[in-house]
């Protein structure tokens, strides 16, 4: 199942976009730093928003959710 998952993360790292992170009600954070990302200090299942410029913004967005989204 990794695989599935790895190719859609190396699509989404490398199509150029804008890709933030953050909590509701905080500033979001560039998703490309890991650190950045880890100081939001996200929990598993909590909420958090996306947020996707560039071309095709929303196929982006949608393959993230899905990541995000898979608990397994």
């Amino acid at each position: 199942m990794a695989g599935k998952h790895e190719n859609r993360h190396d699509n989404a790292n490398e199509s150029g976009h804008t890709v933030k992170i953050g909590r509701p009600g905080q500033n979001a954070v560039d998703a490309r730093s890991i650190l950045a990302v880890i100081s939001l200090g996200v929990k598993q299942g909590e909420s958090i928003y996306l947020d996707v410029e560039g071309d095709r913004s929303e196929d982006v967005l949608d393959t993230l959710a899905e990541m995000l989204a898979h608990t397994e």
